[in-house]
């Protein structure tokens, strides 16, 4: 993949440059340098790649492509601010070009400047709006920098764009909670589950939202819900247990575990830990 971009990179370095305005023998010394120095760079050898590429910069220094290039050698080497220096230049040279605007968007997000990078990332979408990943991505810029009424119009677009998705659904209903608009959060995952109905995880965790709002009526509600479509499922059952022993039915709660702990469903690891609460609470002192 990555031998492909390079190659994409060039190509079009070849013909949209202003490689064609230095004199012949300057453009087939720089051509040939720079098809070297990218072959060394994706054969490993870093440093000796770099050491051409400057060559390059000595020809041409005002390649887009050479900082480009030289940007993702100090990526490798975990020299961010380095990388980001070169990235920087070959955007200016280039403001449009879309896998540079890319390359010091994630670069920023990775120095945690997610300001700058939430700012590429949204040329990025007004340059490639088909692509919805630079929306997420968006997204996450915005959460970082805590901007979380941004961070759920972004996904509002993603929903427009690309339609009902259940990923978005969840991290509308996550940043709802976040901003204790708890109605809000409360209908989204409703929404998810008016989707897909049948849908045992997102049944579960719509009755786990009704239990931590005190809606003890909806939360035994959807559990019986659950019980209805999948009895013998270990997931349900566990949360079958999780709400008699929270109620201290306890003689409920003993027939619900042994249906889990006999569960193929329910990690093993679970099952300890909850054998291991059982025992601390009955034998805790407080």
């Amino acid at each position: 993949m990555k031998t492909n971009i390079y190659l994409i990179f060039l190509i079009q370095f070849f013909f949209c440059n202003s490689i064609f305005t230095q004199k012949p023998n300057k453009e087939y010394e720089f051509s040939n340098l720079l098809i070297k120095a990218t072959g060394e760079k994706i054969s490993g050898d870093l440093s000796y790649a770099d050491s051409i590429y400057d060559k390059c910069l000595e020809i041409i220094p005002n390649s887009a492509i050479v900082h480009f290039e030289k940007s993702g050698i100090y990526s490798s080497e975990n020299k961010i601010n380095k990388a980001i220096y070169y990235a920087e230049i070959a955007v200016d040279l280039s403001p449009k070009n879309e896998w540079y605007l890319a390359n010091l968007a994630l670069l920023y997000k990775e120095n945690k400047n997610y300001k700058k990078s939430s700012e590429i990332f949204s040329k990025l979408s007004n340059y490639k709006p088909k692509k919805v990943e630079y929306l997420f991505s968006l997204v996450e810029s915005y959460l970082e920098e805590n901007k979380i009424k941004k961070g759920i119009k972004t996904l509002n677009i993603i929903e427009q764009r690309v339609g009902d998705n259940e990923e978005i659904f969840l991290q509308k209903h996550q940043l709802y909670n976040y901003l204790n608009k708890r109605k809000k959060a409360l209908k989204v995952l409703n929404q998810l589950v008016q989707k897909d109905s049948s849908n045992i995880r997102n049944l579960g965790m719509l009755a786990e939202y009704y239990e931590s709002l005190n809606k003890k009526d909806q939360h035994i509600e959807i559990l019986e819900k659950m019980l209805e479509l999948d009895s013998a499922n270990g997931l349900v059952r566990l949360s079958m247990f999780q709400y008699y022993y929270k109620n201290k039915k306890y003689l409920q709660g003993l027939e619900e575990l042994k249906r889990v702990i006999g569960s193929n469903e329910v990690d093993q690891t679970i099952k300890t830990e909850i054998l291991s609460q059982i025992s601390y609470d009955q034998n805790s002192p407080y």
